[in-house]
């Protein structure tokens, strides 16, 4: 009967418009976090970084230079985004138990390093680790950015990340 399918089909729509409304809501909200504006990029690195430390077993080492105010808000986000991919690969995906994140600014040049002594991967086949969307993102995220972007990584060797930001 074509009205009790479509009945049921109404039925089931009614029922998952709120939740993808609320999906909508949260990956929008995501998109620029509230943090960014509200307490600067400096203080959401190290909020970022506190948070990944308390929800893993990992021991992060982290130096983090306060660089408020030199990059735009495009690019805070650029930059906010490429280190939270970075922390959530090697919580999800790398074994590490040792972490080193570092953002600098020294010489109208921001670097930003991370460090892993993880199990590795073939950086040349990330795709092969479930990394191959991750890592391509942040790489377009670095061309934004107008920043040199380097990974190196082999199995059995950890993984290390650097971004250098030429400021204007």
């Amino acid at each position: 009967h074509p009205e009790r399918a479509s009945a049921d089909f109404l039925q089931m729509f009614v029922r998952i418009v709120p939740e993808l409304l609320q999906d909508l809501r949260r990956i929008s909200k995501n998109l620029r976090p509230v943090h960014l504006e509200r307490l600067g990029l400096t203080e959401t690195m190290r909020d970022m970084v506190r948070q990944a430390e308390k929800s893993s077993r990992i021991k992060i080492i982290a130096e983090i230079d306060n660089i408020d105010h030199l990059l735009s808000d495009d690019q805070s986000l650029h930059l906010f985004r490429i280190a939270q991919e970075a922390l959530n690969n090697i919580i999800k995906h790398s074994g590490a138990d040792l972490v080193r994140f570092r953002l600098s600014v020294l010489d109208g040049i921001i670097k930003f390093f991370v460090q892993d002594n993880g199990k590795g991967f073939n950086a040349k086949k990330p795709g092969e680790n479930g990394l191959g969307f991750g890592l391509y993102s942040m790489e377009a995220r670095a061309k934004l950015l107008g920043a040199e972007f380097s990974l190196a990584s082999s199995t059995g060797n950890g993984m290390q990340l650097e971004l250098t930001i030429p400021l204007v």
